[in-house]
């Protein structure tokens, strides 16, 4: 299989990050650089597919913790298909509930911060680390406060 050759990125013009005055405008070498990522993505997961073949079977069984409150716990596994399926949803359920603990949920300035429709959103201050310094956050509770300052100091390692 011959693999693509994409073109270098060094040719093409890139334009700041703002225009027209709203914020988190990306710019045209940061997108292609984001579409040749994804078919980079796309032709290695191909190779993966091709390599293992392809297969059709159902999932039949699951393993799971004989107590679900001790990480070391045994495993079980599961095979009747009613079981297998319930298992797999409570586990989903649980999984999607760990973000209801964010602070963004609850505030609503924090919600427009990551809102992508909101011209005005924060997500390259967030990604960054440079929110708490060029924001005040006397409007958030203090535990929301020290939410944002954690955040910061792990994306600033």
């Amino acid at each position: 299989m011959q693999e693509k050759k994409f073109p270098t990125l060094t040719t093409i013009p890139a334009r700041s990050g703002r225009d027209n005055g709203r914020k988190n405008v990306t710019s045209e070498a940061t997108t292609i650089k984001a579409i040749l990522k994804a078919e980079e993505s796309k032709i290695t997961f191909k190779k993966i597919r091709e390599l293992l073949g392809h297969t059709n079977t159902p999932l039949t069984q699951v393993d799971i913790l004989s107590d679900p409150m001790i990480p070391t716990s045994p495993l079980l596994t599961v095979s009747n298909k009613s079981e297998v399926k319930s298992q797999i949803l409570s586990r989903n359920r649980k999984h999607s509930l760990q973000a209801h603990s964010i602070p963004f949920l609850h505030n609503k300035i924090l919600s427009k911060l990551i809102d992508p429709f909101n011209e005005c959103n924060g997500f390259d201050d967030l990604l960054n680390g440079s929110f708490v310094e060029s924001n005040s956050l006397d409007f958030l509770s203090e535990s929301e406060q020290a939410w944002i300052n954690s955040l910061s100091a792990v994306i600033r390692k």
